[in-house]
C-alpha cells in the first residue's frame, strides 16, 4: 500500500503503467466464482483504503478493468465491520470436482443426494459422514495457455534429457531389476512376486511410485525385506517377510507402469502422486495388494518443500 507519514492515510498501490486484468465474466468458471470477484474486489480495495475518500481516488482503474471483463463495475467502500468469533470447529471432507459449462449434470446436487441415501441419521457413519462434515466445492480447471505450455516444456526437456540420460548403472546388465531402465526417475512401477503354495502357483501384484532413481527406491525394498524392523514399511515387504516366514521361495519382477511428473513447490497438485492412485483405483485384478485406501494418502512428495523440514 501507499502510506503518507504527514497525514497517516494510506491507499492501495499500483505498479506504474500497469493495468488489472480479471477472469471474464464468461469464462469457464463457477458462477459462484465469477459472481465473488467484483465483491472480492471491492473488500480489497476498501481495506487498504484509510477513508471513503481515499476509496473514491484509486477505484477508477479497477472498475474500468471490470467493465472490460464484463462485471458489474460500480465499486462501492465497505466499512470494516469486527468478525464474529466463531467458537465451533468442524474437520470438513471437500469433495472438489471439476467444473466445466458442457457438463450439465447437476454434480454437486446428486453427490449430496447419494450422501443422505446412504448415510442417513440411523447409520454408524452418520455421525462422521454428514452434510455438516462433508462440504462441495467445484474445481476450476486449468486453462488451455497453461496446458499447451505444460506439454511444450515437457517435450522440450524429453528432447533435451534424452541424449544426456544415463538409464543404467549396473556392473553387469544382465542383473538390472528394471531391464537396463534402473536410473529411470518420476515413475509407477510394478512388482510381480511369484511363489508356489500348497502345489499351485500364485502372484500378487504391488504398485509403488518413486521421484527419484528406481534403482534408489530398489534398494529401500531389499532393506525392507532384509531387517525384520523394516518389515512394516510396505504392504509389500509384509508379504515377502510372510512367505520367508514360511520357507517359500519367491522371485520378484519390476517393470515401468507409467511416468509422470511428482509434485513442484508453487503447483496445485503431483502427477505422480495421482498416477499411482489413478492405477490403484482402475486396477481390476484380484492378485493387487495394494489397499484401497492409499488412495487417501496425502502427498509425500511436497514435504521437502515445507518449512519443518529445513535443517538448520
Amino acid at each position: 500500500m501507499t502510506l503518507d507519514l504527514s497525514t497517516g492515510k494510506y491507499s492501495p498501490y499500483r505498479k506504474p503503467d500497469t493495468t488489472p486484468l480479471y477472469v471474464h465474466a464468461k469464462s469457464n468458471h463457477p458462477p459462484s466464482v465469477i459472481s465473488e470477484i467484483p465483491k472480492m474486489i471491492g473488500k480489497r480495495l476498501s481495506d487498504l483504503s484509510f477513508d471513503e475518500q481515499e476509496f473514491e481516488k484509486i477505484k477508477r482503474p479497477y472498475e474500468e478493468a471490470l467493465a472490460r471483463s464484463e462485471h458489474p463495475s460500480e465499486l462501492k467502500f465497505q466499512p470494516p465491520t469486527q468478525r464474529k468469533k466463531r467458537n465451533r470447529h468442524r474437520n470438513v471432507t471437500w469433495f472438489c470436482p471439476p467444473y466445466s459449462d458442457s457438463v450439465k449434470t447437476q454434480i454437486g446436487k446428486i453427490f449430496l443426494q447419494l450422501l443422505r441415501k446412504h448415510f442417513p441419521y440411523e447409520h454408524r457413519y452418520a455421525r462422521i459422514i454428514n452434510k455438516n462434515t462433508v462440504k462441495l466445492s467445484y474445481s476450476c480447471m486449468p486453462n488451455i495457455a497453461n496446458i499447451m505450455k505444460q506439454r511444450n516444456e515437457q517435450l522440450l526437456r524429453e528432447e533435451s534429457s534424452v541424449a544426456e540420460e544415463r538409464l543404467c548403472n549396473c556392473e553387469n546388465p544382465n542383473t538390472c531389476p528394471l531391464n537396463g531402465e534402473c536410473l529411470t526417475q518420476s515413475l509407477v512401477y510394478t512388482a510381480n512376486v511369484r511363489y508356489t503354495e500348497e502345489n499351485s502357483p500364485k502372484l500378487a501384484v504391488y504398485h509403488g511410485s518413486t521421484a527419484g532413481p528406481f534403482k534408489t527406491r530398489w534398494s529401500e525394498h531389499k532393506s525392507s525385506f532384509r531387517l525384520k524392523y523394516k518389515r512394516k514399511s510396505s504392504t509389500l515387504s509384509k508379504l515377502i517377510w510372510n512367505l520367508k516366514e514360511k520357507n517359500i521361495p519367491h522371485t520378484i519382477t519390476w517393470s515401468i507402469e507409467r511416468k509422470a511428473e511428482p509434485y513442484k513447490c508453487g503447483s496445485r497438485r503431483c502427477n505422480l502422486c495421482l498416477a499411482e492412485k489413478v492405477i490403484i483405483a482402475r486396477s481390476n485384478n484380484p492378485s493387487m495388494i495394494n489397499k484401497r485406501s492409499e488412495i487417501l494418502n496425502k502427498c509425500r512428495h511436497q514435504n521437502k518443500y515445507l518449512l519443518s523440514s529445513i535443517k538448520n
